[in-house]
C-alpha cells in the first residue's frame, strides 16, 4: 500500500513538473523550418543533416542546438552521410553525391531505376535498392 501511496505522489508531482515546464516553455525548442522533414543522416550524436520538402539541406554539428542550411534545388527522399564531407542523396528521378558537406551535388549514373534505399559496404560501394538491387563502386 505504501508503494502505491508513493507511486500515486511521484506521479502526481512529475505529471505537475511536465505541465508548469511545458506552459513556460522548457520543452519547446526553437523551430528550424516551417517547412516538412522528409529525409536524415546523422554521423554521430553532433553532426547530421536533414532535408526539408522545399530543397533546403539542414546542418547541424552542435546536436541541434545550431543550424544552418543551403538551398540545393533537389529534393530528397533519402540522405546518407558517411562522414563530415562525403553524403547521398535520392531523389524520384536520382542519386547524388556530394564531396563538400551537401553545398554541392553532382548527379550519379546507374544502371536501371533509381532505387529507394542507401547501404553503404564501406566508402567505396554503395548499394542502391528498389525491387532488384545494383552494387555501384565510387
Amino acid at each position: 500500500m505504501k508503494f502505491i501511496t508513493f507511486l500515486l505522489a511521484a506521479l502526481f508531482v512529475l505529471s505537475s513538473d511536465l505541465s508548469s515546464a511545458q506552459i513556460n516553455g522548457s520543452f519547446e525548442s526553437s523551430i528550424i523550418t516551417a517547412n516538412t522533414l522528409v529525409a536524415s543522416s546523422f554521423i554521430n550524436d553532433n553532426e547530421g543533416w536533414m532535408a526539408d520538402d522545399k530543397a533546403l539541406l539542414w546542418h547541424t554539428s552542435n546536436a541541434g542546438q545550431t543550424w544552418s542550411s543551403v538551398l540545393t534545388d533537389k529534393y530528397f527522399l533519402k540522405l546518407q552521410f558517411l562522414d563530415p564531407i562525403n553524403g547521398y542523396g535520392i531523389t524520384a528521378d536520382a542519386l547524388y553525391k556530394t564531396t563538400e558537406s551537401g553545398n554541392t551535388w553532382s548527379a550519379l549514373s546507374l544502371p536501371g531505376n533509381i532505387g529507394t534505399a542507401l547501404y553503404f559496404l564501406d566508402k567505396q560501394y554503395r548499394l542502391c535498392q528498389r525491387a532488384r538491387s545494383n552494387l555501384q563502386n565510387h
